[in-house]
């Protein structure tokens, strides 16, 4: 009989057999990062509690669970996924957590929803109009007033004057981004 451990057949199969002491993924799951993707490499602490690869200094997570690759959700209706808003918006949270997109086939926002921030609507308002918006703020005008000033200069809404939503919005990034 040898001293020596057996081979893993699969050492991400024996790493996930435990729970990951660095980001709390259940047993089953790979490592994922601060955001929520998933890891591309498990964290130390875990691998270490399987004995056989303790003296490896990394584990890989497997190409077939490698952070590239899409997962989109598809539903048909959007009511399928929650009686309530806060049921939708419970689903919803959810899936950006684990970086999966949305899509509703049919409906009033049909569409794919990606969480990443990739794609998305179009901007109603382009940048020199935003320039413009945030300068008429730094001046002290009211943001209701500023909604009357600029006209959008493109796509359906093109000729009509923002909202006033679009207007907070377009100050909100500015406070976000700074």
């Amino acid at each position: 009989m040898s001293d020596a451990a057996p081979e893993l057949a699969e050492p991400a199969d024996a790493v996930e057999q435990f729970d990951c002491p660095a980001c709390g993924a259940p047993a089953g799951s790979t490592c994922r990062t601060r955001g929520g993707k998933v890891a591309p490499e498990y964290h130390t602490p875990r691998f270490k509690l399987v004995s056989q690869l303790r003296a490896e200094l990394e584990a890989k997570t497997p190409a077939d669970r490698a952070p590239h690759q899409r997962v989109i959700f598809t539903v048909h209706e959007m009511k399928r996924l929650g009686r309530g808003a806060a049921g939708l918006l419970a689903i919803a949270g959810d899936l950006h957590h684990h970086d999966i997109q949305l899509e509703l086939l049919t409906g009033p926002l049909q569409g794919v929803y990606d969480p990443s921030g990739h794609g998305g609507r179009p901007k109603v308002v382009d940048d020199d109009t935003a320039a413009y918006a945030r300068s008429l703020r730094a001046n002290g005008v009211p943001v209701p007033e500023i909604a009357r000033k600029p006209v959008i200069t493109s796509g359906k809404n093109q000729g009509e004057r923002p909202s006033v939503a679009t207007v907070y919005r377009i100050l909100a990034e500015d406070d976000t981004e700074s």
